[in-house]
């Protein structure tokens, strides 16, 4: 399993980070710089252990705000996926928000067709009088494949379907991938 880091110097998912040259560290003191990590499936379970802790929610299916986090969630198309809300964008690695007039960092991750996806976008699919969940609380798609858990640092998402997931939070972001 991979899971990849882009994090600002603060608390962040549970997942361990090895830089090169350095020993393994807790997530919380993910380096400032972009960082690619490679970890254990303890990881991913972690993750999916955090989200089937949560409270459901049953009143918030497709689309809701972790307002504590600052993050809009999706989980219906056209996008399926976290934004952040405001503030907190993070500094993409090198060779994602390249050229073009574009945004050039990142707000958003979606899933997509195999692996969840930073993007580094200028709109946003952030819904007005979207329904709040607090945090601690989860909420499913309709279908019930797709899981997402507020938490105070930020949103964590999972694919059953896929088997992964992802972190957003301002400042960080992680994707978790088999």
């Amino acid at each position: 399993m991979t899971v990849t880091v882009t994090a600002q110097p603060r608390t962040s998912p549970d997942v361990t980070t090895t830089s090169p040259g350095s020993s393994t560290e807790p997530a919380a003191t993910v380096p400032a710089s972009p960082a690619t990590s490679t970890a254990d499936a303890s990881a991913l379970q972690a993750l999916v252990d955090r989200i089937n802790h949560g409270h459901l929610n049953p009143r918030v299916r497709t689309v809701f705000v972790a307002t504590d986090a600052g993050v809009f969630c999706s989980l219906t198309d056209p996008v399926i996926g976290c934004e952040l809300t405001h503030g907190g964008r993070i500094k993409p690695p090198a060779d994602l928000c390249q050229g073009g007039a574009g945004a050039h960092d990142i707000g958003r991750v979606v899933f997509g067709d195999a692996d969840p996806e930073p993007q580094c976008n200028s709109d946003t699919i952030v819904e007005p009088d979207a329904p709040q969940l607090q945090s601690g609380q989860t909420a499913k798609s309709s279908s019930g494949t797709l899981a997402c858990l507020a938490e105070p640092s930020g949103v964590s998402c999972y694919d059953q379907v896929s088997g992964t997931g992802f972190f957003l939070g301002r400042g960080s972001y992680a994707i978790y991938t088999k």
